[in-house]
């Protein structure tokens, strides 16, 4: 019975005012591609695909594909039927400064993906990224390890290189101002075009930040749930 009664005042408390709410910070959608690629700005070679469980993944690759000639060995680990582009597209779609995604080397082709979302301060997206090396040739000298990038509103601020990674990890950025965020993701040959790689993501979340009256209730909620259960146990020495 004294079980039940700290149950229903912990109940209680957490339930002031409503459930807990968080700030509608973000505008940002479809981010475990239920809904395909809809959302998404894209260029490049960029499709979803179904992976273990059929669990749909972004799948963007540098692969070069040929209408005219769909089996040739390029075109084998093209995924959408769509050429991996020029660099020289890439920057402009990716809001990145010429020679921005010269990573290690000259940037030569590849694929992005895109999504301009609103955020507030402190928010944060993360993700989950796998790199499969298709046909790359191993990063030596002539031919420098291909590479995924992140840039934010133009900024490369996260660069995910197969050659460094053992083909999977997360990523979490924080923003560090509210407003209009430009995120895009993308795969590049870097150095010849030479070999394909394929970067895959899932999971996107764009975190909302809790309203300062939401942290404030909790804290005091836990507080007074902490304080009954502290004065239940000197009721119950003081009965002993």
């Amino acid at each position: 019975m004294k079980k039940l009664h700290a149950i229903a005042l912990a109940a209680a408390v957490l339930s002031l005012g409503s459930a807990p709410s968080f700030a509608q910070s973000t505008t940002f959608q479809n981010g475990t591609f239920d809904s395909g690629l809809t959302g998404w700005d894209t260029l490049g070679d960029v499709s979803v695909g179904l992976f273990a469980g059929g669990n749909p993944r972004a799948v963007l690759t540098t692969a070069f594909f040929d209408p005219l000639d769909p089996n040739a060995e390029e075109g084998l680990d093209n995924k959408s039927g769509v050429s991996a582009a020029d660099i020289s597209l890439i920057e402009p779609f990716a809001g990145v400064a010429p020679f921005g995604l010269d990573i290690g080397g000259p940037a030569f082709e590849g694929s992005v993906m895109r999504q301009t979302f609103s955020v507030m301060a402190g928010d944060a997206i993360n993700f989950n990224f796998w790199f499969s090396l298709l046909t790359q040739q191993p990063a030596t000298p002539g031919f420098p390890a291909d590479v995924g990038f992140v840039s934010v509103n133009g900024n490369v601020i996260s660069v995910l290189d197969p050659m460094a990674t053992v083909g999977m990890g997360a990523f979490s950025y924080q923003f560090a101002t509210g407003g209009l965020a430009n995120v895009a993701i993308g795969v590049l040959d870097i150095g010849d075009y030479v070999g394909n790689t394929e970067l895959r993501v899932d999971n996107i979340t764009v975190s909302a930040v809790p309203e300062p009256e939401t942290i404030a209730m909790l804290l005091a909620g836990l507080g007074m749930v902490a304080g009954a259960v502290s004065r239940r146990k000197l009721a119950t020495k003081a009965a002993v």
